[in-house]
């Protein structure tokens, strides 16, 4: 399942492929409705053929395509968050909790959940249902790699960088339109 928005074609849901990263708790079940979190070393390969983890750039041109004007990676991206993520329920619950500073309107159609982070390996999962990561292809320096994230309370979809083999995060994958 994918969306297109502004001229790309971009996974709908995380991405889940067994040989790569972790899923949520370690069930396997949750796999097919979450995605895996993954360090970026197991994400880059991950996508399927003609599909790649997105380039900085990538985001840049989804962030230009959701607000209508460029925005540099680098920015915080106000209102964003607000557009890009679901208000999504799982078992009668809200995933998101309720803030009055991000709607999750998901107007976009790019269906961001809150699935967290894992740390230490996945030893250490945190973050699940405040906060959802989605790693860029992009590399910050040798041990680091930049990512984007939500954060239940926050409209805005910022940008920060982890350690590429201890942190994990989701994927979306992204190719030019067809």
């Amino acid at each position: 399942r994918c969306t297109t928005v502004g001229g790309k074609d971009w996974f709908k849901d995380n991405l889940s492929y067994k040989q790569a990263g972790r899923p949520l708790e370690n069930c396997k079940a949750a796999a097919n409705l979450f995605g895996h979190l993954s360090s970026w070393d197991e994400a880059t390969d991950a996508c399927p053929e003609g599909w790649s983890v997105p380039t900085n750039e990538d985001w840049e041109d989804l962030a230009e395509a959701v607000s209508g004007e460029p925005l540099s990676f680098s920015g915080s991206w106000e209102e964003l968050g607000e557009v890009l993520s679901a208000d999504a329920y799982f078992q009668s619950e809200r995933m998101w909790p309720y803030s009055p500073d991000n709607a999750h309107t998901n107007l976009s159609g790019w269906n961001a959940i809150p699935t967290g982070r894992t740390s230490f390996h996945h030893e250490n999962l945190s973050g699940y249902g405040n906060y959802g990561f989605w790693w860029s292809s992009s590399a910050k320096d040798g041990n680091n790699a930049y990512y984007r994230y939500i954060y239940y309370d926050l409209g805005s979809f910022p940008m920060n960088f982890a350690d590429k083999s201890d942190f994990g995060a989701a994927v979306r994958c992204v190719r030019i339109a067809r």
